[in-house]
C-alpha cells in the first residue's frame, strides 16, 4: 500500500478512439496515470472483469481523501458517439463498487462530474441508475 500522494488518474475508454492518447503505457511523470483501453463492442461483463481487476485495486492501493468522478455516459450501447455496450444496470454496478470503497476509504467523500453521453433518451435512465448507488 503506497501513501496518498498527490493525484491519482484512471480512465477506462475505448481504443483506438479520438483523440488518440490514453494508452496503457502512458502512466505520468509520477506514475500516478491509469489508463485502461478497451476495445468497442465491450459488454458489461467484461467492463465488470476490468473494473473489478484493474480501478478497485488502483484504488485501494492509492487511497484517496476524496474521490472525484468524470462521469461519462457515452459507453452506453445506445449512445452514438463510442462503442462499449453497457447498460443501465453496469452503471449501477459501478456505482455500487465506488459508493462501497467511498465508505470504506474515503469517510463518503466523492463528487462526480457528468461528461459525457450524447443520447438524451438514455442518457437520465443511466445517470439515476449510477446516482441511486449513492444512496
Amino acid at each position: 500500500m503506497q501513501a496518498n500522494k498527490g493525484i491519482l488518474y484512471i480512465s477506462t475508454h475505448q481504443s483506438p478512439f479520438y483523440p488518440g492518447t490514453g494508452r496503457a503505457e502512458e502512466r505520468g511523470l509520477s506514475g500516478n496515470i491509469v489508463n485502461i483501453e478497451l476495445p468497442a463492442g465491450t459488454e458489461g461483463t467484461r467492463y465488470r472483469a476490468v473494473f473489478s481487476r484493474d480501478v478497485m485495486p488502483a484504488l485501494e492501493d492509492f487511497r484517496p481523501e476524496l474521490l472525484c468522478v468524470s462521469a461519462g455516459f457515452d459507453a452506453h450501447k445506445d449512445d452514438p458517439i463510442a462503442y462499449i455496450k453497457l447498460v443501465e444496470d453496469d452503471y449501477a454496478w459501478i456505482g455500487q463498487q465506488l459508493h462501497g470503497f467511498t465508505q470504506k476509504f474515503c469517510n463518503s467523500q466523492v463528487i462526480s462530474i457528468l461528461e459525457g453521453g450524447y443520447n438524451h433518451d438514455i442518457l437520465a435512465a443511466s445517470v439515476v441508475s449510477y446516482l441511486s448507488s449513492f444512496i
